[in-house]
């Protein structure tokens, strides 16, 4: 995300990841805070807040406890 999707301004959309350098688009969809940013910080925040074995996380990027997990 550093290194293609950011901007002066902050992060974009990639119109096209299979060239090089890939093309950047000219707007953020709000929706990018809600789930991928959640998404990015339980993956590989240090903290032990989120324990990935306890928890399930659905598409809305909410943390769910409680629920049973598929193996």
């Amino acid at each position: 995300m550093r290194t293609h999707a950011r901007v002066p301004g902050g992060y974009t959309i990639l119109e096209d990841v299979t060239t090089s350098p890939m093309r950047r688009g000219d707007l953020f969809p709000a929706y990018a805070f809600a789930e991928n940013f959640t998404y990015l910080y339980l993956m590989f925040a240090r903290t032990r807040r989120f324990d990935g074995r306890d928890y399930v996380l659905p598409t809305e990027g909410k943390i769910l406890r409680g629920l049973p997990r598929r193996r």
